[in-house]
């Protein structure tokens, strides 16, 4: 009797929008931690945006070191918008999300739109020194304005946002790098039960990136760029996503370059900060105990058998440390 071909599992396809220098290659690692069932998708639209025949932003110096001419918008559409190889599950792509401005014709079919945000202040500083330890290598004295898109980053993505929320009908999901980094299995668990994909306690702990990557699909000659430019560097180094509480900036003592980046963008940062998943506080995602103490207050798990409240999805949040959040006022 000839046997009969298994349904293959329906396919969980999502894409995870966010600013350069915002932790999104750690959150990467971390989804692609669930194994053999994820395929990781690395920054196709980025390569179209600065590599390719349409490409939309330059980077001077590199473009004719790297172009890479299969790179057009709607080839990783076509990419994207493919079938999943065999057993995988989840089809997981992260993007920056100003690659796809003035192209959201071009956005595949089937997916669910999320976000990661980090202070502007935060992405600028970092984006700063990249830029000109590098550029200093090669005695080229370039601005940060001129690496980055006309809305400084934040403006597209506030429109990428726009365009999921209102065009496309989707509830925003998104989650903040601040928040990431001092509750990572917290913040990991809210997002996986958002966008309905299986969360593992040990997502937070990764394999040497060799092994990681052979699975992924992305652009060597973006990876030549790391090589160069080390973009990547820290995340590929390291072996995992550890709490950690980042230290406050001291905006008086940035450059005024980065002032004026912060300035602009801090609008389109907070509002999109005002809607992010939160595990401090009891919401649909992550099952935090009211407590009985009126001392407590509720919205803080419940330590009393030494270890945070988890939810049928093994689900832990574990509490805060307040850390200063940016303003208009503080930047001005």
């Amino acid at each position: 009797m000839a046997k009969v071909a298994q349904p293959r599992p329906q396919t969980t396809r999502v894409l995870l929008w966010a600013p350069p220098r915002s932790l999104s290659t750690a959150f990467e690692r971390c989804i692609s931690a669930l194994g053999d069932r994820v395929q990781v998708c690395h920054e196709l639209y980025t390569a179209a945006c600065h590599l390719g025949p349409e490409n939309q932003i330059k980077i001077p110096v590199l473009e004719s070191v790297v172009r890479d001419p299969h790179y057009t918008y709607a080839w990783v559409q076509k990419i994207m918008e493919a079938r999943a190889p065999p057993k995988k599950e989840i089809f997981f792509c992260k993007e920056l999300a100003y690659s796809v401005e003035g192209k959201f014709d071009k956005l595949p079919a089937g997916y669910r739109h999320t976000f990661l945000i980090r202070h502007p202040a935060r992405v600028f500083l970092s984006m700063n020194t990249l830029v000109k330890r590098y550029f200093a290598r090669t005695f080229l004295d370039l601005k940060l304005s001129q690496v980055l898109p006309k809305g400084l980053v934040y403006k597209e993505m506030f429109d990428l946002f726009e365009h999921v929320t209102n065009d496309l009908g989707q509830e925003p999901i998104i989650i903040d790098a601040d928040d990431l980094l001092q509750d990572p299995l917290g913040v990991l668990c809210a997002y996986c039960n958002a966008v309905g994909i299986p969360f593992s306690p040990s997502m937070n702990k990764w394999r040497p990136i060799k092994e990681e990557k052979r699975t992924w699909i992305y652009s060597t000659r973006l990876m030549i760029i790391n090589k160069i430019i080390g973009q990547y560097d820290r995340a590929f180094r390291t072996a995992g996503l550890e709490r950690h509480v980042e230290k406050p900036i001291d905006l008086s003592r940035v450059t005024p370059e980065v002032l004026e980046a912060t300035k602009a963008s801090i609008g389109y940062y907070e509002k999109m900060y005002a809607l992010r998943l939160k595990t401090r506080t009891p919401n649909p995602y992550v099952h935090v105990k009211p407590s009985p103490n009126p001392a407590v207050p509720n919205g803080v798990p419940s330590m009393s058998n030494g270890s945070p409240p988890q939810t049928n999805n093994q689900c832990v949040s574990v509490p805060f440390t307040k850390v200063a959040l940016y303003t208009v006022a503080n930047v001005i």
